[in-house]
């Protein structure tokens, strides 16, 4: 069992186990990144917002994930999965006919970055369901290049919350793919 507890409010935990079953089904590589992957780490609940996942799949089985997802309980609007496209994003909400859907972003892993970090997560317990979260070197990564002062600040307080930050890998990819001017000092 792992260690890494994802905490949310009863809808946030709803929208996460249903997507975690929904890529399950699919047989996809997939973890959680965003509010979802900090509560693992931090133990922070998360209480609204978005669900993030970063998945690993072909572009011709991107239509897998709408339309199991509209048949599984999910809202899918299929202009705006059209419209998303480009950005290989497939936006969708849960649950259908909610006024107020708890909004979920499923980003494909499209370049060799984002499948090394989905292939480096880490396992998390969501409820009484294992998911896996981004593990915390990679989930920095991402915050480093957030220019929000509140990613800012998340940043710092991951790389401080338990021994065993990989500073050295973390400045390593930082560098590798050139934002060595993001480094965090330590």
């Amino acid at each position: 069992m792992s260690d890494h507890v994802i905490r949310g409010s009863a809808r946030v935990e709803d929208a996460a186990r249903a997507t975690a079953g929904l890529l399950g089904r699919l047989r996809l590589d997939w973890a959680f990144v965003g509010d979802l992957a900090f509560s693992a780490w931090s133990g922070e609940p998360v209480e609204s917002g978005s669900i993030d996942v970063l998945a690993i799949l072909s572009p011709d089985r991107m239509q897998q994930i709408p339309m199991m997802a509209s048949n599984g309980g999910f809202q899918v609007d299929s202009e705006m999965v059209e419209g998303a496209r480009e950005l290989d994003l497939i936006p969708m909400a849960w649950p259908a006919g909610d006024p107020d859907p708890v909004r979920i972003h499923v980003l494909v892993a499209s370049n060799a970055l984002y499948s090394l970090m989905v292939r480096n997560a880490v396992d998390a317990k969501l409820a009484e369901s294992e998911a896996r979260v981004l593990n915390r070197e990679d989930l920095a990564l991402l915050l480093a290049v957030d220019d929000r002062p509140s990613a800012r600040e998340r940043l710092d307080r991951l790389t401080r919350f338990e021994e065993g930050f990989d500073f050295d890998a973390f400045d390593g990819r930082l560098r590798s793919i050139g934002l060595a001017s993001k480094v965090v000092p330590r």
